[in-house]
């Protein structure tokens, strides 16, 4: 009776995986997805360790404005996290190290830029405008400077193994 359930069970899934293209597109992009991963971790040097912070900064920073911004002007809002975002992981590739003046100066850029628009947003709005500047300077140390580590920790010794480690702890910690 319980052999006759597991094949049940496998049956259905192979209905499943036939039926659904959504599972299919997921399979094959987590795979083909991953491999990239690794192998830009792995063989990529520097250059890959770039191409892996500047992915995981802007999809974090993506996704945070979602999250975070909820006024009109969200759209030029997240367009102008997402160039900070750049900014900060572009220079600090080009000058190696540079965290703490990536993050002195994208505060700067932050503070500016909601500074400049808080004219736009007066009475109660102004005050949700402020909500808004206070969580973009958090999302950008959490989301953007951060990851900006990463390229330390890869470059130490034994630095694409650590590297591994830290997203396989991660990793095991979502699921």
């Amino acid at each position: 009776m319980t052999e006759n359930k597991g094949l049940n069970r496998l049956a259905a899934f192979g209905w499943a995986w036939r039926s659904s293209g959504n599972l299919q597109q997921r399979v094959v992009t987590a795979a083909v997805g991953g491999l990239v991963f690794l192998a830009l971790l792995i063989w990529g040097g520097m250059i890959g360790m770039f191409i892996l912070t500047l992915a995981l900064v802007l999809g974090m920073t993506q996704e945070f404005c979602e999250i975070a911004l909820s006024l009109e002007d969200r759209l030029e809002k997240k367009y102008f996290m997402l160039l900070l975002a750049w900014l900060a992981v572009s220079l600090n590739a080009l000058f190696g190290g540079a965290e703490a003046e990536v993050a002195f100066f994208g505060f700067l850029g932050l503070f500016s830029y909601f500074l400049f628009t808080a004219g736009r947003h007066p009475g109660e709005r102004f005050q949700a405008h402020f909500r808004e500047l206070m969580a973009c300077v958090f999302g950008f140390f959490y989301v953007g400077v951060t990851p900006l580590l990463l390229a330390r920790i890869h470059s130490s010794v034994h630095g694409p193994q650590w590297t591994l480690l830290f997203f396989f702890i991660v990793w095991a910690g979502d699921t």
